[in-house]
């Protein structure tokens, strides 16, 4: 079986987190190709441990795809000749449903099976006229019967019909490292002794400007005993009094989370399961984002287990059915 994995995210590495726990619930002989935006991975951060496992393709503007689509040109576009050229038994999109929908029906022709796997979204994604253009007209509306199945890797709001799976993370008990174990290595690559104080991480995934805010606003924690460090994914400028905080370079971070006593940061899918997983305590911190409000997840997702792993009920319901239609 032959799968691609689409993520549209355009920061951050929430889409890098997710494509590659779904890898993970596929057999070893499952042929994957991984299609990100080239624009995750303008950071040194991932790019430096990540980009070289990845194909990237620039995001296409959906209304210049439907144009294509609608007068038999898909030929221009560089997504769907990467999902044709040989075509796979199965095209897995993460979130942004919009591409992938218009391509559907050639997609489908081509006998690829098409599956979308969402977490909490602002509710107009998938309203009517999502997508709507005043000057030209142009204007797309969600339509779920286009894809075989629609996953929902968080239990909140979404249209009915999808199937609902446990939270999508790379972490795997064996794979957390303990807790001195990890603190040994965590201030070994911070370049810091262990003076036996309690360790505090303060991450920021995405958006410039938010790493510096959250190391002002949590530096009082020093006067608490406890020993900061970072981890950002995108270079940011630090203001002079706070260079004293060593920034980890390391993706993913979850093997080294029970090595911190604190964790502090968005609430990110990726970062939010992932700290949730691992059982650490933590301090979230909303961030605005389009099409996705960090506020709600952590007013619903403390009420949600994390037991079980999504990635393989995905896979088993699309072996299954695949399987099925041939």
């Amino acid at each position: 079986m032959r799968v691609a994995i689409v993520g549209q995210g355009v920061r951050g590495a929430g889409h890098v987190g997710l494509a590659q726990a779904l890898c993970l619930g596929f057999a070893q002989e499952v042929e994957i190709d991984i299609y990100l935006s080239p624009s995750l991975f303008n950071s040194d951060f991932v790019k430096r441990h990540q980009a070289d496992k990845f194909q990237l393709i620039e995001l296409e503007d959906p209304q210049v795809l439907a144009g294509w689509a609608n007068s038999g040109q898909l030929n221009q576009s560089v997504l769907f000749a990467a999902l044709s050229s040989q075509p796979y038994d199965v095209v897995i999109g993460i979130q942004f449903w919009f591409n992938l929908q218009i391509l559907s029906p050639a997609l489908h022709k081509l006998g690829t099976r098409l599956y979308l796997v969402a977490y909490h979204a602002d509710r107009r994604l998938y309203n009517a006229g999502a997508l709507h253009d005043p000057q030209s007209g142009f204007s797309l509306s969600f339509d779920q019967s286009l894809f075989d199945a629609c996953f929902a890797i968080e239990p909140f709001d979404y249209p009915d019909g999808f199937i609902l799976v446990p939270p999508l993370t790379s972490v795997r008990e064996h794979l957390l490292l303990g807790k001195q174990s990890a603190r040994a290595k965590l201030l070994s690559m911070a370049g810091r002794e262990d003076n036996g104080k309690p360790l505090a991480l303060i991450a920021s995934n995405g958006v410039p400007g938010e790493f510096a805010r959250l190391l002002q606003d949590y530096q009082y924690l020093e006067n608490e005993n406890y020993l900061l460090v970072g981890a950002c994914n995108i270079a940011q400028e630090i203001p002079a009094r706070l260079k004293h905080i060593s920034v980890l370079n390391i993706f993913p971070l979850w093997p080294y989370f029970r090595g911190f006593d604190l964790f502090i940061g968005a609430a990110g899918y990726g970062m939010y399961w992932e700290v949730r997983k691992s059982g650490i305590q933590a301090i979230f911190v909303p961030m605005p984002r389009n099409w996705e409000d960090q506020s709600y997840r952590l007013e619903h997702g403390s009420k949600c287990p994390t037991e079980g792993q999504g990635a393989q009920q995905i896979v088993e319901h699309i072996t299954r059915h695949t399987l099925l239609a041939n």
